[in-house]
């Protein structure tokens, strides 16, 4: 891809593609690089958007990430309730200062109640696990029985058997939140 770059370096695409790569190998400094070169060039609903996820998944700071979703929002013409908009600031929330955790939660439940996990079985997997591992970080017990739910109906869909496993053992020792 680089050598395609060096060919076309004013490519939005293959910039935004570059982005992705990164992002599915876990690099996500040179994934948001890549972004926001092809951002610079082209501020485009699709690149705002990624930007936003490659955010929260690197674990930026709430501000930074609120400021990405706002702006991917203003940029596509829609609100920061917008599925994926949504799904970075809950990573977000989850992932930061415990006092956090409502919000992200808040926002979690939302987008766990309109899941589809035929449609969208990647967003349902990521969605599921943020959801059931927060209620958990909670250790609320009126969420074992939710926690445990969410955290078994996701672990199946699971690709990575390390993570699944995690998962499963989770869901098992939910039943002990708030002991």
């Amino acid at each position: 891809m680089r050598a395609e770059l060096t060919l076309s370096p004013a490519s939005v695409e293959l910039w935004r593609k570059l982005a992705e790569v990164a992002q599915q190998i876990g690099k996500f400094d040179e994934a948001i690089e890549a972004a926001q070169t092809a951002s610079r060039m082209l501020p485009d609903p699709d690149t705002a958007r990624l930007l936003a996820r490659l955010y929260s998944q690197r674990g930026d700071d709430i501000e930074r990430v609120r400021a990405q979703v706002a702006e991917a929002a203003r940029v596509s013409g829609t609100t920061p309730d917008e599925r994926p908009l949504a799904l970075a600031l809950a990573r977000a929330l989850v992932h930061a200062e415990r006092a956090r955790l409502p919000e992200g939660l808040t926002l979690l439940q939302g987008l766990w109640e309109t899941r589809d996990a035929e449609l969208r079985p990647e967003e349902f997997v990521e969605i599921g696990s943020l959801y059931g591992l927060a209620l958990c970080r909670r250790a609320e017990p009126a969420d074992r029985i939710t926690a445990s739910n969410v955290l078994k109906e996701v672990a199946p869909l699971v690709t990575d058997p390390l993570r699944r496993s995690v998962l499963v053992a989770m869901a098992s020792m939910s039943r002990y939140l708030g002991l």
